[in-house]
């Protein structure tokens, strides 16, 4: 795995390129799922192709970008790839001596923005949670990625028992809590309202902001050019009270509906299954083209 990222490294605009060709006119990835959660969930878009098409352009960047960063990078390319256009909001919360749990939508590369805040915000405890791989060697390369300006992964599986039994208190604690999978989902908790439908999402990000005493901020990321991404930091809610945890959730489904209807080919996830029976309704024709 090491080498063939190494050799993506190599050449990462040409390497786009050939996961791309390989992705859209050789695969045609997933193009179904796609068009069919979109139609959906977007039913304003009216070029379907063109979705697909974009989808497949900005993954071949992801994969592209990330072979990049799993090989090595210097402070000095990461400033250059992640601008920060209000960092401000940020600074001013940890002046404050304030704890953020800074949460997001799978719509561009997060892990680079991971990389940005160890180095705009260096001296502040910052921890990402993350999802084991399928090996302890792939969980170890991404460790060690994290980690190489100051940052420290949460595995999901241990967040109960560092932050919460441990009492540990990072100022930063950085996630993306959008598609859930329905094996480890509670319908009466994650089956949540998603720009017009239901899908399973992660519902205890405001949970954890208030055992942690945070405050939640969304940071909406997107990719302007190959290797460039645009971050830019929104208040989502202080820590929240527990009456006040629907609004807060709320609130940060809000700002990713934003993200994902500005930028659709963006988002990871319109290649998987977001709507199950549980969810409502949908017209029998969807329902077959989704392969329900």
């Amino acid at each position: 795995m090491i080498t063939a990222l190494r050799i993506l490294a190599l050449f990462p605009r040409f390497s786009r390129w050939v996961i791309y060709l390989y992705l859209h006119y050789v695969k045609n990835y997933r193009a179904k799922r796609i068009s069919g959660n979109a139609k959906i969930f977007l039913p304003e878009l009216t070029d379907y192709d063109a979705l697909i098409k974009d989808f497949h352009w900005q993954w071949a960047s992801y994969l592209a970008e990330t072979a990049v960063l799993l090989s090595g990078v210097t402070r000095d390319q990461v400033r250059k790839a992640v601008n920060f256009t209000n960092p401000e909001l940020m600074h001013a919360h940890f002046a404050a001596g304030h704890k953020v749990v800074l949460c997001s939508a799978h719509t561009a590369a997060t892990d680079w923005v991971g990389q940005a805040l160890c180095i705009e915000f260096e001296g502040q405890d910052i921890r990402g949670i993350g999802h084991k791989l399928d090996s302890e060697a792939h969980d170890q390369l991404v460790e060690n990625v994290r980690s190489r300006f100051g940052g420290r992964t949460i595995w999901s599986h241990e967040v109960g028992k560092t932050l919460i039994a441990r009492k540990e208190r990072p100022d930063l604690l950085f996630l993306v809590g959008d598609v859930k999978l329905k094996k480890e989902s509670i319908p009466e908790k994650d089956l949540l309202p998603f720009l017009g439908h239901k899908i399973y999402m992660y519902s205890t990000t405001p949970k954890l902001a208030r055992v942690i005493g945070a405050h939640m901020v969304y940071v909406d990321i997107r990719r302007t050019a190959f290797n460039r991404t645009q971050a830019t930091f929104v208040d989502l809610s202080p820590p929240p009270e527990a009456k006040d945890l629907k609004k807060a959730q709320d609130a940060y489904i809000r700002e990713m509906e934003k993200s994902i209807r500005s930028n659709p080919g963006g988002w990871w996830f319109w290649n998987k299954v977001l709507v199950y029976p549980e969810a409502g309704p949908i017209s029998p024709e969807l329902r077959q083209q989704l392969d329900y």
